[in-house]
């Protein structure tokens, strides 16, 4: 087996200090590389990624059998009727022509002036946890800051109670296992099944009260393009709604956990936002590139490819890896530096360009750039306790399962 290979079924291999370094040496010596544990490639050069993210030849649709080999296929509609149903409905998963137009009903309930209406109440739930967090001086800041937030947030842009608030976490860590870790144990996409139940229930409840009283809301909206005959079936309907949760909270959630590290290890960079010396959307940026929570996103060659010199046959996977575009020093001055005055920014690949952007990526940053300017206004001093820092099981959404912090105002 190559020494280049790196595991990502292993959660001790999406840590920084192993994923970083793994990921640059493939990109430097190897940077379209094949895993002989995973039989997939890598492709890792920030031009190849970019490049692949735009490629049509690449399919989105790589949520194939392979991803769910520990039930035999025989078996699978009966035991996982609601993976097999729903996963390929969502927005992410498809290929056009379905992808472009389910996602331009998607973008409906994204446009950027709903999004930035709601800086007052993304503000509000800020200091409310803020508020919460200095009472108790020691705390998970994983638990009690950085999934509260985006999920509150998520919860009422969808237009739902925020009473199934405790809920989202298990089904955003449990679904986002088994669909994007590698070889999900049986027991994992048995407790996906159900999460997928269990949202499916309160999605349908939701859909039909917006039948007699519509909102100003997320569900209102993909309801009424659905009712309004734009071809959305019900399936896609559903995946958009679940996807919306699982995807609007998580990966936020845990850049808001990782960002806080970054910024303790980068005091003057945290000094310089601090004082206004930087423009806040703009740090928040260059913090996205540098933790790389979204260290990669699969996909499946609708063709046999050539690059660099490797011919991919059609049907391969991959596994294209945003952390090494993020972190490739033909495009990036000093890619492992934190630099919040960075020039090039917009060529980050932190939201997967082309053609599968990111929807939220700007509510994201908002939420980011809101907590973070909150936290050090009202936060003096936080020390952070890393000694024993685990990875979630999951690379294409990187975070933190726990980060206990002691901190004074």
């Amino acid at each position: 087996m190559s020494d280049l290979d790196l595991f990502l079924g292993d959660p001790r291999n999406i840590a920084d200090a192993v994923l970083f370094p793994g990921v640059d040496r493939i990109r430097e010596e190897d940077p379209v590389f094949f895993s002989p544990s995973q039989h997939l490639w890598f492709i890792t050069r920030h031009e190849d990624v970019v490049n692949t993210f735009n490629d049509r030849r690449w399919s989105a649709k790589r949520l194939h059998g392979s991803q769910f080999t520990t039930i035999p296929e025989a078996d699978r509609e009966r035991e996982i009727p609601n993976l097999m149903r729903f996963i390929p409905a969502w927005v992410n998963n498809m290929d056009s022509p379905q992808h472009d137009r389910v996602r331009r009903v998607l973008l409906k309930g994204f446009t950027r002036k709903s999004i930035e209406q709601l800086r007052p109440a993304i503000e509000k739930t800020c200091d409310e946890l803020i508020d919460r967090a200095l009472e108790k001086r020691e705390l998970d800041f994983v638990d009690e800051i950085a999934f509260p937030l985006p999920a509150t947030v998520i919860l009422q842009l969808l237009g739902v109670s925020l009473e199934h608030l405790p809920k989202m976490r298990g089904w955003a860590n449990i679904i986002t296992a088994a669909i994007a870790g590698v070889q999900p144990s049986r027991e994992l996409l048995y407790g996906a099944e159900q999460a997928f139940v269990e949202m499916n229930d309160i999605f349908m409840v939701e859909i039909e009260k917006r039948k007699s009283h519509p909102g100003n809301d997320v569900i209102t909206a993909l309801s009424q393009a659905y009712e309004g005959g734009e071809a959305l079936s019900i399936e896609e309907l559903l995946g958009l709604l679940q996807l919306v949760i699982i995807a609007g909270h998580d990966s936020t959630a845990n850049s808001i956990g990782l960002g806080l590290l970054a910024l303790l290890q980068h005091p003057e960079q945290m000094a310089d936002y601090k004082e206004g010396r930087v423009e806040g959307m703009t740090a928040m940026t260059e913090l996205l590139r540098h933790v790389n929570v979204s260290a990669m996103q699969p996909r499946v060659a609708a063709e046999r490819i050539e690059l660099r010199g490797k011919t991919i046959e059609a049907g391969s996977y991959a596994f294209v890896m945003i952390v090494g575009a993020n972190r490739d020093p033909r495009v990036f001055e000093n890619p492992t530096l934190m630099n919040f005055s960075r020039p090039n920014l917009y060529r980050f690949a932190v939201f997967g360009p082309g053609l599968h952007h990111c929807v939220g990526h700007h509510l994201a940053r908002i939420e980011l750039e809101c907590l973070y300017r909150r936290w050090v206004e009202r936060v003096g001093k936080v020390e952070a306790d890393t000694r024993n820092l685990q990875f979630q099981r999951n690379p294409v959404f990187r975070g933190l399962e726990s980060l206990p912090v002691r901190i004074s105002a």
